[in-house]
Formats: structure tokens, sequence, C-alpha cells
């Protein structure tokens, strides 16, 4: 059958029939050839499903328990340093309350204390006096150092 189109301006109608069905045809391969393949992969994976040993299975199990075993493990540590990161809150919260208690009880025996009845008492009851020039030697020692008298100076 031929068809007489008239053209009016610079493009060309689109015929209507056999590229329409060309392209039907070709879709219709795709989809079967598509079709065939995806059967094939399913066949493949029901293939390897029944190769499925004892050997096989037993490794799966062993790895399972593996990672049950270890999540575990995990979680248990995991409450440990839980436990224990609220232990040493709780610790800190005391030590910050006896340091307090601890600077309170100074404030009051610092003021409590009178240096002068203590001087007093020291010179007048027991007998103490302040050390002459004679009596008070010098050593020089270093800043990080330390000395311990374990005799008698003359």
């Amino acid at each position: 059958m031929k068809t007489n189109y008239y053209v009016d301006g610079n493009t060309v109608r689109k015929l209507h029939g056999e590229p329409e069905e060309r392209r039907r045809r070709a879709e219709e391969a795709r989809r079967k050839k598509q079709h065939r393949e995806n059967v094939r992969a399913a066949k493949k994976n029901q293939e390897m499903a029944r190769h499925m040993n004892f050997g096989y299975v037993f490794f799966l199990s062993l790895a399972t328990a593996l990672v049950m075993a270890s999540s575990i493990f995990y979680i248990n540590i995991q409450t440990d340093v839980n436990r224990h990161l609220r232990t040493i809150a709780n610790l800190e919260s005391q030590v910050s309350d006896l340091r307090a208690d601890n600077e309170a009880l100074e404030r009051k025996i610092a003021t409590s204390v009178d240096i002068d009845t203590i001087r007093s008492k020291a010179s007048n009851e027991l007998g103490m006096h302040y050390a002459s020039e004679g009596q008070i030697k010098v050593f020089s020692v270093d800043e990080g150092d330390y000395m311990n008298q374990y005799a008698d100076l003359d």
C-alpha cells in the first residue's frame, strides 16, 4: 500500500504502523529475554540452596553463635562501664562534699584558735621562751629537697 503525504513546511510526518509494530516486538523480545534470565538466576539460586551440606550448616551455626556470644560480651562490658561511671560520679560527689566539710571545719578551727592565749600559756605555764641568736643554725637545702635530723647538733 502506497501512501502519499503532502509535506507542508520543513518537517516530515511520522508513518504509522510498521515502526510501531517493530517497537512492540522489540519490547516483547526484551521482556522475554529478561524473564528467561530471571528464571535461570532463580534456578541457580535454588540449586545452590540444595547444596547446603552439614559442614556449611555447621559453619553458619558456629558463626552465628560467635556473633551472639560477642554481642552478649560487648553488652556486659558496656553495662559494667556504665555502672563504674555511675560509681565514679557518686564517689566524686562524696569527695566534693567531704572537701566542703573539711574546709568549713578548718575555718571554724582557725577562728577558734587565739594565738595570744597559746603564747601566754606556753611562756607562763610551760616555761617556753623564744630561741636566742646562738641557738639558731641555718642550713641551705635545694628547693626540691628535704632534710632529716638524726642527731643533736653542737
